[in-house]
């Protein structure tokens, strides 16, 4: 691959149709990126302009969206890493609904609605991972709780909240499916 900055500027116009054939003729599994001024390109020669690969447009920036808000004391559970379904997350979400409180599930630590309660857990102690907590300690300061073996090894669930059935309904994708640890 070779990149060709305005050719058409050190390379005389009357021979830069030329020039390129020269180059497609010696050189023909190399391509060749060029960026041209309208001039030059209306001088390079056709048939190698059919070859040419199309620069897409850019695409105007997406606004991101404003971050939505839980409704009142929804508790917010952040799986921070890993895909597959959360044990501790589901249990979790097994006592605050006991509690007569709605839970919500976040995936990842993007577009994070706000809300009052927030707990995460944490699985693997790797670099993104350990930059996906810290974006949650800055979003959420000191009422983000965060645990997990990727946090500490010795951060456990209370006994009574570690001897509930998961919510399996936290995970719609499971269907009538369960997991076993």
């Amino acid at each position: 691959m070779v990149l060709l900055d305005r050719p058409d500027a050190w390379c005389e116009a009357g021979r830069q149709p030329q020039f390129f054939k020269l180059l497609d003729a010696w050189f023909p599994k190399v391509q060749f990126f060029a960026a041209l001024s309208p001039s030059g390109r209306g001088r390079f020669p056709a048939r190698l302009l059919e070859q040419g690969i199309p620069i897409p447009e850019p695409q105007p920036r997406r606004r991101p969206a404003p971050h939505r808000r839980l409704p009142q004391g929804t508790v917010l559970l952040v799986n921070v890493d890993g895909t597959l379904p959360n044990l501790a997350l589901m249990k979790l979400s097994r006592c605050f609904k006991a509690q007569g409180r709605k839970v919500a599930l976040a995936r990842g630590v993007k577009e994070l609605p706000r809300a009052g309660t927030v707990l995460a857990s944490c699985v693997f102690s790797t670099a993104p991972s350990a930059m996906r907590v810290e974006i949650l300690r800055r979003r959420y300061g000191a009422t983000v709780q965060v645990g997990g073996s990727g946090v500490d090894l010795r951060l456990r669930l209370a006994p009574d909240i570690e001897a509930l059935a998961p919510d399996y309904s936290l995970y719609a994708e499971l269907g009538d499916r369960a997991l076993a640890f």
